[in-house]
């Protein structure tokens, strides 16, 4: 039995915490022993109680922040990397005997690089966000110390070619990377696939979820919407985002006559039981590192509509599984929703295949099994075992 260590770099439920917790879920059928370190309370201790997973709260600091100016960056670095070095001092000859295997499950989060000096234990850093390009977040060490600190990983896991690529151009060479799709629980998924439809419900229902943002870009679906007054439908936006950029999209709903065909849902815990009662999905990101909600509409049988941006490319067969649109085109998008509104047999047949797709392909236990082999692999070529 193996002891891993799981370094999550905050203590929301977003995308990458939720592919740790269903990734430390399958692994733990396979004899994996988790620990989890947060760096502070928050959401994601009832998931983790929930699950049964043991984690612990320590105070550690991301290396890659916003920009505050070059001589506050020069000073936050300084304190954080000092945060760092002295919390792997405390912890890593604490529980040295303890763990067999650090798993850093973000870009963001390099205390591991310094567990592993302190502890001598291999390390699997997981790469799941850009950064830049999706959170506007720079490397607070530069991009060549940041590059030499993944370097010094055992393994590097992107998730998807689009990120292994954009590390390997901007940050290092990246000989120890691996492209390992994420997984999505597939048993948290409802399947509208498995329903019988209700002949009496005309209208159709569109849906756009994650974090609300200028780099989910949802402002292309509103301006998208206004160019299609003649059709029955409502699109509802799942998600959560700063107060004021929601207000800012609530307020151009409103100044388009929107607001009656345009919803604001807010944050769904359980976004898995609801997809199915939508018709279509809609991703609009404008650099998606992976496309955990894309995986989520095609497990859940709903035809996906996505920017042509980042590793939605790698997840959808054009025509096939679901559909893209050109970034930034606004008509092409409305196009697409029109083209998916009006074929019924169209939208069951990207649905089918998108789901057999992903129940082969992206599901947690899929993803658990070549990350266990990741594991092993370390494992075996660890000279202090």
């Amino acid at each position: 039995m193996k002891r891993v260590l799981f370094i999550s770099h905050y203590p929301g439920i977003g995308g990458a915490n939720l592919s740790m917790l269903y990734l430390i879920k399958s692994l733990k059928l396979y004899g994996i022993e988790p620990l989890v370190f947060l760096p502070a309370h928050g959401p994601i201790e009832q998931s983790l109680r929930e699950y049964g997973i043991p984690y612990e709260i320590h105070r550690y600091a991301s290396l890659r922040t916003t920009n505050r100016g070059y001589i506050r960056n020069i000073i936050e670095s300084l304190v954080r990397l000092l945060i760092n070095i002295v919390q792997a001092l405390i912890l890593g000859i604490k529980l040295r005997n303890e763990i067999d295997i650090i798993h850093a499950n973000s870009s963001l989060v390099f205390f591991g690089v310094f567990l592993k000096f302190v502890m001598r234990k291999p390390l699997v850093w997981h790469l799941r966000e850009f950064g830049h390009e999706d959170y506007d977040l720079i490397f607070s060490l530069g991009t060549y110390l940041s590059g030499w600190c993944y370097s010094k990983a055992d393994t590097v896991i992107a998730i998807s070619e689009a990120m292994k690529l954009h590390f390997k151009s901007y940050v290092y060479s990246g000989k120890n990377i691996v492209t390992l799709y994420n997984g999505v629980d597939e048993s948290q998924i409802k399947c509208r696939l498995n329903q019988p439809s209700n002949p009496m419900d005309n209208k159709m229902k569109l849906c756009i979820v994650g974090g609300i943002s200028e780099a989910k870009n949802q402002i292309d679906l509103i301006n998208a919407v206004q160019l299609l007054p003649n059709y029955d439908f409502t699109l509802d936006i799942i998600g959560e985002g700063t107060s004021q950029y929601v207000a800012k999209l609530k307020a151009t709903v409103k100044n388009k006559g929107l607001d009656k065909k345009i919803n604001f849902v807010g944050h769904k815990t359980k976004i898995g039981e609801l997809l199915a009662d939508y018709d279509i999905g809609i991703i609009t990101s404008k650099n998606e590192a992976f496309g955990r909600v894309t995986i989520e509409y095609m497990l859940a049988g709903v035809p996906v509509i996505a920017s042509d941006a980042g590793a939605n490319k790698e997840l959808i067969d054009n025509g096939n599984t679901g559909v893209f649109y050109e970034l930034g085109d606004v008509q092409g998008l409305a196009d697409k929703i029109e083209e998916l509104i009006s074929d019924k047999e169209y939208r069951q047949k990207l649905s089918l295949n998108a789901y057999n797709v992903a129940v082969n392909n992206y599901t947690a236990q899929n993803n658990a099994q070549k990350v266990l082999e990741v594991y092993n692999k370390v494992w075996d070529n660890e000279p202090n075992r």
